[in-house]
């Protein structure tokens, strides 16, 4: 599992990440974007060659398509992008924070210090579901918490075909049960769920929100 968090853009249909201290894409030519960016695809590649199980690979960062100059013309503004292309017989899933060509945001809402994106992931992470379902629920955390925002933010994820949509980041067994919430069982919170909610709201993801939200002797 690989989570990137920083400076992302798009250019000619490929994600590209930038350290803290990179020149904006605007101001280098084509000829120096490998020495001034790195290419998530490559990223991907080198683990996924690296052999092993399922990479999955969470980009916190921005896709907003570049203009760099390339042969004394700028050019990279352009609304396709390619999904990355896959080593042969990799198993990889990608999930990005943000739709095509969409901003990435650093905190909603606020007062918070975290982006939605790593809140969501950090809040699912621990729901033992399958990853199909986890890129669901994150995208549906995610796009409620920023649903005031314009434009709001979508996440986007694939996966490879060899992908099996039911692999799960953790076990049941690996949970770990807070001693302390559940010593003391005679006064739990109730989980109130509006009557709205059933009408909207698909049973897993619902399933994940009250896992999210209470603990075991509350459950």
């Amino acid at each position: 599992v690989v989570y990137y968090a920083g400076h992302g853009f798009e250019y000619l249909r490929r994600n590209y990440l930038a350290a803290s201290d990179s020149p904006l894409p605007r101001t280098v030519t084509g000829q120096d974007m490998y020495a001034r960016f790195i290419d998530l695809e490559d990223i991907v590649g080198r683990i996924a060659a690296a052999g092993g199980g399922v990479t999955v690979v969470f980009v916190d960062a921005c896709r907003l398509a570049a203009g760099i100059e390339a042969d004394g013309a700028t050019s990279g503004i352009d609304g396709r992008v390619n999904d990355i292309d896959y080593p042969e017989g990799a198993k990889i899933a990608v999930v990005y924070s943000a739709a095509r060509g969409k901003p990435a945001l650093d905190a909603a809402p606020p007062p918070a210090e975290y982006s939605p994106f790593a809140w969501a992931v950090s809040r699912n992470l621990a729901i033992p579901v399958g990853l199909e379902q986890l890129k669901y629920n994150v995208a549906i955390a995610v796009s409620d918490k920023t649903k005031d925002y314009v434009p709001q933010q979508i996440p986007y994820g694939y996966s490879s075909g060899l992908v099996d949509p039911e692999t799960r980041l953790i076990d049941q067994a690996a949970v770990p049960i807070n001693s302390a919430t559940t010593a003391s069982p005679s006064a739990p919170r109730p989980i109130t769920i509006e009557p709205a909610i059933y009408e909207s709201t698909d049973a897993p993801l619902l399933m994940a929100r009250v896992v999210a939200d209470h603990t075991p002797s509350e459950i």
